[in-house]
């Protein structure tokens, strides 16, 4: 049942669809636009700490993002925080 590009659950985007509404001006906003899907990511990323910009406050977003807590452990959360940031060192070399 995940929605559009940012792949978030209904219940998970209603948490995010008033902040995102008041950042993009559209009302409502819609899961399935780049704008407002990805609005709702960063969203979702900061509030899992990702805007202290250290490896750690990262590593502990992306497994809040995967995961629901930044101190999620499983094999997928690791996996997958890791893999983002690998991914985003590799964005980051070619700015």
């Amino acid at each position: 049942g995940a929605m559009g590009p940012a792949q978030f659950i209904p219940s998970t985007w209603i948490l995010y669809e008033a902040k995102v509404a008041g950042a993009t001006g559209h009302n409502p906003p819609n899961p399935w636009d780049a704008g407002d899907a990805f609005m709702a990511a960063a969203a979702k990323l900061a509030k899992g700490g990702a805007t202290a910009q250290t490896r750690s406050a990262e590593i502990g977003a992306a497994k809040a993002y995967i995961g629901g807590k930044t101190t999620c452990s499983s094999r997928i959360c690791n996996y997958y925080a890791n893999a983002v940031l690998n991914k985003a060192a590799i964005i980051e070399q070619n700015l």
